[in-house]
């Protein structure tokens, strides 16, 4: 059969028209952000390392994860972080103990404790929860060792953030809000020299 350019021209149209009705959703990245500023009664020049964080499996993956009810939890598909998440978290923590406390000797993986670390920070998230219109929840578990990894004392925290509005940019503030937060409660909570 002969391809005439009308003919042709019709089967190109079909196929763009195919391809435009196949394509993807748009995708959206987030990042979480430092948020603090030097506070002159938290300044320290002692050598921390914050070691990996660990989280919830249910929030360690690549999409959004938005708590429905205390049983169910929906995967936003086209709204995802743009690195992983506790990689994130570490980083926002680190930066803002750094910022807060006007400390560049704040240290976390991948890079190895220095052998003159004087306090190290084992953190577990236990929940990061996000709920549009309401807010988030940050529950944490924090341990301080000594420079023998020894176990000096053990924190726990659990941080609400109201939501300025239903949107997910207003989750992520608030989830930076909340990591400020955090990275306070980590300050006043350092045990003294010595140990």
């Amino acid at each position: 059969m002969k391809i005439t350019p009308s003919r042709l021209m019709a089967f190109i149209a079909v196929l763009l028209l195919s391809l435009i009705g196949c394509s993807s959703p748009k995708e959206y990245f987030y990042t979480l952000s430092a948020t603090t500023t030097p506070n002159l009664q938290w300044q320290t020049a002692r050598n921390i390392y914050i070691n990996p964080i660990h989280i919830p499996a249910s929030v360690d993956r690549p999409p959004i994860v938005i708590q429905k009810n205390p049983q169910q939890v929906t995967l936003l598909e086209q709204r995802l972080w743009a690195s992983p998440l506790k990689e994130q978290i570490l980083n926002v923590l680190a930066l803002n103990l750094t910022r807060l406390s006007q400390n560049p000797s704040i240290n976390t993986w991948p890079q190895l404790p220095a052998k003159n670390t004087e306090l190290t920070i084992s953190m577990q998230v236990l929940r990061f929860e996000s709920i549009p219109s309401q807010g988030i929840t940050l529950e944490v578990q924090w341990t301080y060792l000594d420079h023998n990894f020894q176990s000096i004392s053990t924190q726990h925290e659990i941080i609400h953030e109201v939501a300025s509005n239903d949107s997910i940019d207003a989750l992520i503030v608030a989830h930076n809000q909340a990591l400020a937060t955090l990275a306070a409660k980590v300050i006043q909570t350092l045990p003294a020299t010595g140990h």
